[in-house]
Order: C-alpha cells, then sequence, then structure tokens
C-alpha cells in the first residue's frame, strides 16, 4: 500500500506537531520494537492518563483495541 510503520522519531515529530491526538486515541509506533525482560517486545505508544499525554511501551501482548491508532508513513 505503499506504507511502512512509524518509527519512535516519526511518533514524537507527531505528538509535537498535533499533541492533542494521543487525548483522542493511543497512537503506536511499530516500526520501533524493545525486548524487555524475557523477551516481551515492546513498541512505544503516545496516550493520555489522568489528562495528562504521556509516552510509554506498550506490549506485543497486549490486546491492542479498535480505539487504537497505528502511526504508519509513506515508504521512501
Amino acid at each position: 500500500m505503499g506504507y511502512r510503520p512509524a518509527t519512535l522519531p516519526e511518533l514524537l515529530a507527531l505528538g509535537k506537531q498535533y499533541p492533542e491526538f494521543q487525548r483522542w486515541f493511543p497512537i503506536i509506533a511499530l516500526g520501533s520494537v524493545w525486548r524487555g525482560q524475557g523477551g516481551v517486545r515492546l513498541a512505544p505508544c503516545l496516550s493520555e492518563n489522568a489528562g495528562k499525554r504521556g509516552l510509554g511501551l506498550d506490549s506485543f501482548d497486549f490486546v491492542w483495541g479498535a480505539f487504537c491508532c497505528f502511526l504508519a508513513v509513506p515508504k521512501s
């Protein structure tokens, strides 16, 4: 389709340019993945918690809800 999963720097750029987006829905960047303890895969996520914007890591074992958005960018 001409898109690839966004990386952490791209996710942060989106959060800077459109800070209110993450208040509406979590935004996940599957292009940057970390390995946690025991090999758990983690992806960066912009979201809101208790009225404050935040950046966190969510596990791939998490059941992504229909309300989650996955950031994609055009392939170069």
